[in-house]
């Protein structure tokens, strides 16, 4: 496990309040990698909200530039632990184009795999 998702799992397992952990974690992944934005959300059975966010999203940038903003995006489920179910979820976007790289992904899934204590 790298330092970054250590980082992470630090700040998600911490004494905080929950959105203060949310919020730290999401700057943590996106300080690591230099995405635009990151957020966490809640899953729900018919609905999900978001806990924290870090960053400007590219609805906002494209709001903010009144132009088009081209990049990528990840959405990572959080499972739960014993019952593999999705509890939460990390989105990531990014300028780049090249997120959806297999060492890119991998880092994500461990991120999305430390975050479970905001959900206990």
């Amino acid at each position: 496990m790298s330092d970054v998702v250590h980082a992470v799992a630090r700040a998600a397992d911490s004494e905080s309040p929950r959105a203060d952990r949310a919020h730290a974690a999401a700057e943590t992944v996106r300080n690591a990698h230099g995405y635009r934005w990151v957020g966490i959300y809640d899953v729900g059975d018919d609905e999900f909200t978001i806990v924290a966010q870090a960053g400007s999203s590219s609805r906002d940038e494209a709001i903010r530039i009144r132009s088009t903003v081209a990049g990528s995006t990840a959405l990572v489920p959080v499972l739960g632990a014993e019952s593999g179910i999705v509890i939460g979820l990390l989105h990531v976007e990014s300028d780049r184009v090249d997120l959806r790289a297999d060492a890119e992904i991998d880092f994500l899934e461990e991120c999305a795999a430390v975050l479970r204590p905001l959900y206990d």
